[in-house]
């Protein structure tokens, strides 16, 4: 598997379930599994999700970009995926407020504010490998699957689960 960020919304009865999970506790694993597999709308991020998050930061500040790529919240402490993120989700309440905030900035807007060399300078993970040429459009390609996927979440009154591995 590569190394990516996917979000999926699921139903806000099975999101209520994540504040109850422990990872001390057997079966959390499972837990999460089935609540995955109940996903409604699934979406993911390669590589970029750094890039994209560092970019929405400067359009929306830092807490709302963190929400929209990563999550709202820790699903609970200690409890992390395959590669050592944690889990984190969003209730339907921030999943709306991510939807309304993205919905106020178009691709074009997006794809102008990559600055390469400020991520360089910011330290984001592989940024120097990337490919300069074609960084804007690769971003704010992401933003428009982003976009739309929190549009379809809050349509719908789900929450997100998301994990990066």
């Amino acid at each position: 598997m590569g190394f990516e960020v996917t979000l999926r919304a699921i139903p806000a009865a099975a999101a209520a379930g994540l504040a109850e999970l422990s990872p001390d506790d057997d079966g959390t694993f499972e837990i999460l599994a089935a609540i995955e597999g109940g996903a409604r709308l699934t979406c993911r991020l390669d590589r970029r999700f750094d890039w994209l998050c560092f970019v929405l930061a400067g359009l929306l500040g830092p807490q709302m970009a963190e929400a929209a790529v990563f999550g709202q919240a820790v699903v609970a402490p200690g409890l992390a995926a395959s590669q050592g993120f944690a889990y984190r989700w969003s209730d339907a309440a921030a999943v709306a407020a991510v939807a309304a905030a993205l919905d106020r900035l178009d691709p074009t807007a997006v794809q102008r504010a990559v600055d390469p060399s400020a991520m360089a300078a910011a330290g984001l993970y592989k940024i120097e490998q990337a490919d300069a040429a074609g960084l804007p459009a690769g971003v704010a390609a992401d933003f428009v699957a982003l976009r739309d996927f929190h549009r379809q979440a809050a349509a719908r009154g789900l929450a997100v689960l998301v994990t990066r591995d």
